[in-house]
């Protein structure tokens, strides 16, 4: 382990031995990490540097130009390396050795509070009566295919989601905003309307839904994207719990909206509260 800072190389000056020697000094000094209980004094942006100050716990620094931030710290003892918090992004650092490092598991720091969550109509079941017909077809310039979900203007069809939610979510109530458009030169409102209820451990499958929650939204152009007012809080049925399911049916409220047309679906985006930041 060693440092060394050979200068400006002067080739007039500078003989075949004089090289040879500078070169193995920089060598070692590269290949032991610039080690040393003292920065080296040549520190260039980008320079790794093996800090031996604690000679049992070696921290491993890189320079950024004006301060050494430490990578890891590894312990000549019982040969563990600790990652700092800092560098992870996660709760707290983590410790390697060698025959942990294939099951150790990095837990990425998320934020707590409100999330989102995109369904596109691929996502959706169709359930086996009046189903909102789901196809794709492709725009007539540019030939973006583009799938939807056709809600009929008089009949009420559905479409189910079914829902695995992150442990962090903080079991409350949900909101949602539908995506759609529609063809022709319809003139009215779409209302889409969301119910859902969680199913626990052991809880029947076929389980009612709470009160269903809607958004309305007024048709402009046809195959113009329509993003409709995000609802008011749904309550989901069933006491949801922490490794539930969470059924979510979506419908036309064909009884009260005003479109003369079908409603294309191209998906919707959930709403969700988390109050943890790790899934555990």
């Amino acid at each position: 382990m060693t440092q060394y800072d050979f200068g400006t190389i002067i080739p007039s000056s500078t003989d075949g031995t004089e090289l040879a020697g500078i070169i193995n000094s920089f060598r070692d000094a590269v290949n032991s990490g610039h080690a040393g209980t003292t920065a080296p004094t040549y520190a260039v942006a980008g320079m790794i540097w093996i800090d031996t100050t604690t000679a049992t716990a070696w921290a491993l620094k890189l320079y950024d130009g004006t301060n050494w931030l430490t990578l890891a710290t590894f312990n000549t003892s019982t040969n563990v390396v600790t990652i700092p918090s800092t560098v992870l992004g996660v709760t707290q650092a983590v410790s390697i050795n060698n025959t942990t490092l294939a099951t150790t598991a990095f837990v990425r720091t998320l934020t707590t509070g409100l999330n989102e969550l995109f369904i596109p109509v691929s996502a959706f079941i169709a359930p086996s009566v009046n189903p909102a017909a789901i196809a794709t077809r492709h725009l007539a310039t540019n030939l973006q295919p583009v799938q939807t979900a056709a809600f009929d203007q008089t009949t009420q069809e559905f479409l189910w989601y079914r829902w695995h939610p992150p442990k962090r979510w903080n079991l409350g109530t949900v909101t949602f905003a539908p995506y759609w458009t529609a063809l022709g030169v319809p003139t009215g409102t779409a209302i889409f309307t969301l119910a859902g209820v969680a199913v626990s451990n052991d809880d029947p499958l076929d389980s009612a839904l709470g009160t269903g929650v809607s958004s309305t939204d007024t048709f402009v152009l046809a195959d113009e994207m329509h993003v409709g007012p995000t609802s008011t809080a749904i309550t989901i049925a069933g006491t949801p719990a922490d490794g539930d399911i969470v059924w979510f049916r979506l419908a036309r409220d064909v009884a009260t909206d005003t479109l003369n047309a079908d409603a294309q679906l191209l998906g919707i985006k959930l709403f969700y509260t988390t109050d943890t930041s790790v899934d555990t």
